[in-house]
């Protein structure tokens, strides 16, 4: 559904004159329109006046105005402010002596700028030529999420009159009593408090996604390198902001946030509207594998509300290893790696998995301790069949390195689900102090052309992380980021999202800021990436996520906060209404649900199938997105040029000319090169040697070009096309 704002105008004889319609700006003509239909309906004083910038033609003043009775407030030459009675807008935009008329635009701050650089006020206002004045924000649209510290009778939640836009609440336990409550009546609403007073994650994802315009109270802003105060209604509200809220809250567990999902879908459906649901939640754990059977559920709740996976936070964390027993040597057919904590001083507990890519065993696998000062391994534990437990009770060199309450338990088989072979391990360790310079390890050895996938998982709660290293070891492997993405969001039927910085400093009402690093633009450093169990490569597309502004749980800021550390406070329905940053995936994803909410908007019936292919051809790329290409996914998610795409407005190969230097491909056989650009029909390519002097060219036919470079020597060479959506480079090799 549109918020429909020229709904049914022509037909109540709202139409302007010629004379005046070419005058007055798109802006103008919405609010006259607006005024017309209260009018009619009696809801609107015939006295009405607006602050209006009026524009004269060249050799008129302002006494022109004044000679029709017009109040002048301000003159500069040609441009008048004047106070101007909205029922003789037309009469004075049709004089001979005007040449335009506007009322000018509000000015407003963003929610933590991402609404501005994503295009969603563009969006909002439906200004732009394409959209034809329809303005979108995610009307008839369901926003759904499952999360925790959810308080959804915030004013970030509630409509205009005070009633709330939550639809319902279900809040699920599946660890102490499995069960879901549910809160369906705005009564029961009402009556909820939150889930958990100690969090406010979920308010703020909520927020984000969905937040109310319109929340009356004090806030601060950034002009610049200035913090700013204002007072009224608060910048930092959502991109679907109109949209019904669904909300979904409770235990962690995957059962709890599947049986909470379920419900979020299944009430939307009810409603008969059509749904998207955020998840900024999620893990390392498990095979990353669509075969799973949270995989698999997901997907089959994907079929009916487009889902949103947050990528994960460990882009800085070397926590994944994915490696291919090669037949050559026997290097090539081992995995070696330790498993070390940040601090050696501070107990760490996690979990470690390492799958085969089909059912048959490793060849061999053990735990071992590691003597870095002799350079050789001081113990060992073949892992065999069922679990394999090291405690400092059965092994006295593990009781010389760790205490006594450490403890590896290992287990391997074949997963059910997925068909896959694997090893698993959860570990609490801390080191006794006596011998820091052994290492905890694994050593894997696997069968010709058979591959490896591991993945550290550090609990929920520990100190500090493990990571695989290599601890200066020559045989053993260290870990990469490549590879963690979030395991909870690996199936075929959702949208992965990773991050990436829109703003670099946060006001506080403390009048004071904090600055938050990053780079803008860039992706956030600790946005996840990687590839699934089957090869796909995620996240598919990046959001704001570093900074961003939203509300929080009153609950939370009770038992924590004070006033002046937050961006935003309103008192509204008497209660506490707090506005505070955070970062994360967690807040890209909502943002991009919210986006994706103004999608479904413009195409009720979209289904997973069309929103990955109107990111695909929307989305936003530049130099930033092609250095981090696999972290950005398609790009930066657009909010308009998505719009366009799902309303019809962009064809398949106009997307591709906008996207040439993505699209760009080239093959290279013995010393022929074979360029494709896709969308594009006439290009030309020209190789270049390092010294800057062209040594061979090509004219495309069609969307191919063939480069002959039979007469070049091997080496570097730039190759440049020139094409109609700009000039594209890529640095080639001949050999």
């Amino acid at each position: 559904m549109k918020n429909f704002i020229l709904c049914g105008l022509l037909a109540a004889g709202c139409c302007f004159s010629a004379a005046s319609q070419d005058k007055l700006s798109g802006h103008a003509q919405l609010m006259l329109q607006k005024f017309k239909m209260e009018k009619a309906a009696s809801r609107a004083a015939s006295n009405t006046e607006v602050m209006a910038i009026i524009t004269l033609n060249d050799g008129f003043k302002s006494d022109v105005l004044e000679a029709k009775g017009l109040k002048i407030v301000s003159a500069y030459d040609e441009i008048c402010i004047v106070s101007l009675p909205l029922n003789r807008a037309e009469e004075i935009a049709a004089m001979a002596e005007v040449k335009a008329v506007s009322f000018g635009r509000q000015s407003g701050m963003y929610l933590d700028k991402a609404r501005e650089v994503s295009n969603v006020d563009i969006a909002h206002t439906g200004s732009d030529p394409d959209l034809e004045n329809y303005s979108y924000t995610g009307a008839g649209v369901v926003t759904g999420l499952y999360d925790t510290g959810l308080d959804p009778n915030h004013a970030a939640f509630r409509k205009a009159d005070g009633s709330s836009r939550v639809k319902a609440v279900f809040q699920a336990s599946g660890y102490s009593d499995a069960i879901v409550r549910e809160y369906t009546t705005p009564e029961q609403i009402a009556a909820f408090t939150t889930d958990k007073a100690s969090e406010t994650h979920g308010t703020h994802v909520a927020g984000i996604m969905a937040g109310s315009k319109g929340v009356n109270g004090e806030y601060v802003f950034m002009n610049g390198s200035r913090v700013e105060a204002g007072n009224g209604d608060i910048p930092y509200y959502g991109v679907a902001y109109n949209s019904d809220l669904v909300i979904g809250c409770g235990d962690f567990y995957d059962a709890s946030i599947l049986a909470g999902v379920s419900k979020v879908v299944e009430y939307a459906k009810q409603l008969g509207k059509p749904a998207v649901v955020n998840l900024s939640l999620g893990g390392n754990s498990g095979s990353h594998d669509p075969n799973s059977s949270v995989s698999k559920l997901m997907d089959r709740l994907g079929q009916d509300a487009i889902i949103c996976i947050a990528a994960g936070n460990e882009g800085q964390s070397n926590m994944a290893i994915q490696k291919n027993f090669k037949s050559l040597g026997t290097a090539g057919k081992t995995l070696n790696t330790f498993i070390t904590p940040d601090n050696p001083a501070i107990r760490v507990t996690y979990t470690a998995e390492f799958w085969a890519n089909d059912g048959e065993p490793f060849e061999d696998a053990k735990i071992v301790l590691y003597d870095k000062s002799t350079n050789q391994i001081v113990d060992s534990k073949t892992i065999t069949k069922g679990t394999t437990t090291w405690t400092p009770k059965n092994s006295a060199k593990f009781a010389e390195v760790y205490d006594s309450n450490s403890s590896v338990s290992v287990n391997c088989g074949v997963d059910a689900e997925t068909g896959r072979y694997y090893i698993v391990m959860s570990n609490s360790m801390l080191y006794n102090g006596g011998s820091s310079f052994v290492a905890f390890g694994i050593n894997i050895t696997g069968k010709n052309n058979k591959s490896c996938y591991a993945y550290v998982n550090t609990g929920y709660g520990s100190a500090q992380e493990a990571q695989f290293t290599n601890d200066g070891v020559a045989g053993y492997t260290a870990g990469s980021p490549d590879g963690s993405i979030n395991g909870f969001g690996c199936g075929h039927n959702m949208v992965s999202v990773g991050s990436y910085t829109s703003r670099v400093q946060v006001p506080l009402l403390s009048n004071s800021s904090v600055a938050t690093g990053g780079v803008l633009g860039a992706i956030s450093d600790f946005s996840s990436y990687g590839k699934t169990g089957d090869g796909r490569q995620l996240p598919h597309v990046a959001a704001p996520g570093q900074q961003l502004i939203s509300s929080i749980s009153s609950y939370y800021y009770d038992n924590v906060m004070e006033k002046r550390m937050t961006s935003a406070f309103s008192t509204s329905y008497n209660r506490n209404n707090p506005y505070y940053y955070m970062q994360g995936t967690s807040m890209a994803t909502p943002f991009a649900a919210g986006v994706i909410a103004l999608w479904l908007e413009a195409k009720p019936d979209a289904t997973i199938d069309d929103i990955h292919d109107i990111i695909e051809r929307s989305s936003k790329t530049d130099a930033q997105t092609a250095k981090d290409f696999k972290r950005f996914g398609a790009g930066k998610i657009d909010a308009l040029q998505g719009l366009r795409v799902a309303l019809g407005k962009v064809s398949i190969k106009e997307t591709l000319k906008d996207q040439v230097d993505k699209n760009l491909m080239y093959t290279i056989s013995g010393k022929n090169i074979q360029v494709i650009v896709p969308g594009i029909d006439s290009f030309d390519v020209t190789l270049y040697n390092l010294q800057g002097a062209a040594v061979a060219a090509a004219k495309a036919a069609g969307e191919t070009a063939d480069i002959d470079a039979s007469n070049l020597s091997d080496g570097i060479y730039l190759m440049t096309a020139n094409t109609a959506g700009g000039k594209v480079t890529r640095k080639i090799v001949l050999k």
